[in-house]
């Protein structure tokens, strides 16, 4: 018998700036992203991090997002994937 497969849903986030002279960390991407319409529970997923758009953004195991030092001023759109651990193809 098969399952039916919760919703997934790794939801656009928006941060406020981090400055890129003296570098910081973001908000984790996670925090608005979905498992079954509740908010994930990061045992019950799995993150993995796109192609990052520029060498001075590294996307933590946590979700959150590190900005070294003298990364330039910008606006960066940084992919991921989500997927859920007990079904490891349903993923957004």
């Amino acid at each position: 018998m098969k399952g039916r497969l919760i919703s997934v849903d790794a939801v656009d986030d928006s941060f406020p700036p981090v400055n890129g002279g003296n570098g910081g960390t973001t908000p984790s991407v996670l925090v608005n992203d979905t498992l079954g319409g509740n908010p994930v529970v990061p045992a019950e997923i799995t993150l993995t991090p796109g192609t990052s758009p520029n060498p001075g953004l590294v996307m933590n195991p946590d979700g959150t997002i590190t900005v070294a030092p003298g990364t330039p001023a910008g606006t960066y759109t940084y992919p991921y994937t989500i997927c859920e651990v007990v079904n490891p193809t349903n993923c957004d």
